[in-house]
């Protein structure tokens, strides 16, 4: 199961504040914070360690334990956070 308030998980991380609507600003606001946020990272890798495509393992890596990930760990998570 995914996380259930991935925005509100990735704004403060991304020092975003006041009311997010859907529009396009919003997701250039994501595009442009996305990546200055959350880094891209092997580090699992590096150790030997599995690395999780379920979507809620994703979610506690990249938003509550605050850690960069590959490109197949980005990918759903910013279209979780951007579909607000």
């Amino acid at each position: 199961m995914d996380h259930p308030d991935n925005l509100a998980l990735f704004a403060p991380a991304a020092h975003l504040t006041g009311l997010f609507l859907p529009d396009l600003e919003m997701l250039q606001v994501l595009h442009r914070t996305w990546p200055q946020t959350i880094p891209f990272e092997n580090i699992d890798a590096l150790l030997s360690r599995p690395v999780s495509i379920e979507v809620a393992d994703i979610a506690e890596k990249m938003l509550i334990k605050r850690r960069g990930g590959y490109c197949f760990e980005h990918n759903p998570r910013f279209r979780a956070v951007a579909c607000l």
